[in-house]
Parts: C-alpha cells; structure tokens; sequence
C-alpha cells in the first residue's frame, strides 16, 4: 500500500513540474506580446527566446522571436547601422523554424510570407520570392503577398537589367582597347 501511494505521489509531483514547465513557456511568450506592445523589442526578443529555450518546438515563440528580431532589424537599418543585417538573419531562422513546427496551412503562410519579409529586406530577393510563393500556395488570396512577391520580383528584373548593362559596358570596353591599342599616350602634342 505504501509503495502504490508513493508511485502516485511520484507521478503527480512529476505530472505537476509538466505543468508548471508548460505554463512557464506561456507566461514568457505573454511577457514578450506585452515588451512588443510597448514596443520594447529587445526585451521581447529575450522573453520570446527563452520560451523557445523551454520548447523548442513551440511554434508562437519561434514567430515571435522572429518578429521581435525583425522590428529590431527595421529601427537599426534605418539609423545605419549594420547589425540590422544581423538581426534579419537571425529573424529568418526563427521564422524558418516556425514554419516546420506547424501543420496549419494558415500558419505555415504567415511563416513564409515572414521568412520572405526578411529576405527581401536582405536584398536576398530569390529566396524572397521562393518563400512568398510558398506562402501563396497555402493562402492564394492574400493581398500583402502577393503585393510582396510583384516587388520581389520587379526589384530581380531590375537588379538583373542592371547586371546585363554592367556586363556590356564591360564587353565594349574591351573592343574599345582592342581598336584603338591598349598604349595611349597623354600630355604630349607632336606639332
């Protein structure tokens, strides 16, 4: 009888620790919302990391990791400094996670159309548009993504024309030197 009574103990106490382990997760996440609200990105960052750090597999806190990164990411850009670079890096793993943590289609969409978001402030534009057509995919109608993808793209036409141009000017530099001769001679008048 003793025995049983001490397994049941063992097994609640166990049983109690899970939740409490479990609802820890939670009120770091809901700590992190509240930082974000208040637009305390760092902090939230931080509050959202541990939860990720208690499960990892925790789908909101891998988001909102990213999101906090993100909005980081944004203000640095935008004063110049480059650890903005850093940061959106950092936000696309999270967001990259968070899309495998989750068999929601909904979800998996914000995921990528997020992952996407980063990409494109990163000037990495074909992945940027990998990842909006991924999310399309799942969310077909979404405007802001579609919106996202026609930019991504545009920018790749433009950033391509651009190479294109660079290459021919190249090109005809070199027919130029190869007619006239590579010896040019300066500052010398023969009268």
């Amino acid at each position: 009888m003793v025995s049983i009574m001490r397994k049941i103990l063992i097994l609640l106490f166990i049983a109690s620790s899970f939740n409490l382990w479990s609802q820890n997760k939670v009120e770091l996440l809901n700590k992190g919302i509240e930082m974000y609200e208040q637009e305390n990105y760092k902090e939230a960052e931080d509050y959202f990391k541990q939860a990720v750090e208690k499960d990892n597999q925790y789908y909101k806190a891998n988001l909102n990791a990213g999101h906090s990164l993100f909005r980081q990411a944004i203000n640095l850009l935008k004063s110049g400094d480059t650890l903005g670079v850093k940061k959106l890096e950092e936000a696309e793993i999270f967001y990259k996670n968070s899309s495998s943590l989750t068999e929601n289609d909904n979800q998996k969409a914000e995921s990528f159309y997020n992952e996407g978001n980063s990409q494109l402030l990163s000037e990495d534009l074909e992945k940027a548009i990998e990842s909006y057509k991924k999310s399309l995919r799942l969310q077909p109608e979404n405007y802001n993504t579609k919106h996202n993808l026609a930019l991504a793209q545009s920018l790749k036409k433009k950033q391509e024309k651009k190479e294109d141009e660079k290459r021919r000017g190249k090109r005809r530099g070199e027919k130029r030197k190869k007619r006239t001769g590579e010896t040019r001679t300066t500052g010398t008048r023969i009268k």
